[in-house]
């Protein structure tokens, strides 16, 4: 541990830093993608997360800070990689990434001696395998009043959450539907040359053409960021980190937003935005001050449908019932056929009678 002696200062906020604080590096590693920061300090300064002996396929998507479960920040990593030169580097069998903080938050660091009822973790999304994976980190510990004065106050802090879409620029003039939410000062389109770029226009609602460049005003108003990403400011300047917080648009309240690319090459890529919002912390919890819903964003390609299949169910047997006949039917009595029946009877009875009788004579005892 040595002893620090110098103010830790971001824009117009800075920390009040006594000259009896400590400073730690520390390796945290991570455990299924997920790295809880401990209590080694009052404040963290998220430095380098390094994947060790990654695959050949491997690329790293998404750093996501998390606030007791709950989304603060998030950096997509290939809009980072465009946008800071030295954001990722190779050393030996080592990936190296720096966690830009301090791009997209008034403070470079996080006040965990304010968040002590909540747990803070830091979420990786990665394609590929590891063997493992670390976060570094500086941890500054105070002594005094400072570390009570942290503890008390409460902090709101300006911060810039990242969203992004995918598009697909299927034709030389291509209509794309932004779908993403939140407080915005522009756009940054990835996956083109802003030299290949001849037709740019932002509508709202169907009706409201928020700006419309030619290729003349794009090169004029447009940053060229690389050949690969470049920004649409919405304001009359170009800063992309502008750490007021006074925002053009609020892609919120728009119903229907449209913003038509024309380009001489067609493209796979990206639309990505730094939308505003408030870290608030008090009372040893934090949370956002507006809760920004992104909407879930389909891919670009047609979902893989199975083809739907009527259940198969057995047919039901009916049992089969002979019909009912009567087997002995029985004719209606009448009076004629009733004198038959009798004399039928009749002749049927009398020779019975009459051979009794001749019997009954033969064995007469005289």
């Amino acid at each position: 541990m040595a002893q620090a002696h110098f103010l830790l200062q971001n824009n117009k906020n800075s920390y009040i830093v006594d000259k009896s604080c400590y400073i730690n590096d520390i390796k945290t590693d991570f455990s299924n993608n997920k790295c809880k920061l401990l209590n080694h300090g009052d404040i963290c300064d998220p430095k380098y997360i390094v994947i060790n002996n990654p695959s050949t396929n491997f690329k790293l998507e998404q750093i996501e800070l998390y606030i007791k479960n709950h989304l603060i920040l998030s950096f997509d990593c290939d809009l980072f990689q465009e946008l800071i030169s030295d954001f990722k580097s190779v050393r030996g069998n080592n990936f190296i990434y720096k966690v830009p903080l301090e791009k997209v938050s008034e403070r470079n660091a996080l006040i965990l001696c304010a968040l002590q009822y909540n747990e803070v973790v830091i979420i990786i999304k990665n394609q590929g395998t590891y063997r493992n994976a670390s976060l570094y980190s500086g941890y500054y510990s105070y002594e005094g009043n400072t570390r009570f004065t942290y503890i008390r106050n409460a902090h709101e802090i300006q911060i810039k959450q990242c969203f992004t879409q995918n598009i697909y620029q299927k034709y030389n003039r291509t209509n794309h539907t932004i779908l993403l939410k939140g407080l915005v000062n522009g756009f940054f389109i990835k996956g083109c040359n802003m030299d290949n770029v001849n037709e740019l226009s932002l509508c709202i609602n169907n009706s409201d053409c928020r700006l419309k460049y030619d290729e003349l005003q794009i090169s004029l108003f447009c940053k060229k960021i690389t050949d690969n990403c470049f920004y649409i400011p919405l304001t009359s300047h170009s800063d992309i980190y502008d750490s007021n917080f006074n925002y053009a648009l609020n892609l919120s309240t728009a119903e229907k937003l449209n913003l038509i690319i024309g380009t001489t090459t067609l493209f796979e890529g990206s639309i990505s935005v730094l939308s505003g919002n408030l870290l608030r912390i008090m009372g040893g919890v934090g949370g956002l001050a507006f809760n920004v819903q992104q909407p879930v964003i389909e891919p670009l390609t047609e979902p893989v449908t199975e083809p739907v299949t009527e259940p198969v169910t057995e047919p039901v047997i009916e049992p089969v019932t002979e019909p009912v006949t009567e087997i002995n039917k029985i004719e209606p009595v009448t009076e004629i056929n009733k004198i038959d029946q009798d004399n039928k009877e009749i002749n049927e009875i009398t020779p019975l009678l009459l051979n009794t009788y001749k019997s009954d004579l033969l064995h007469f005892d005289l």
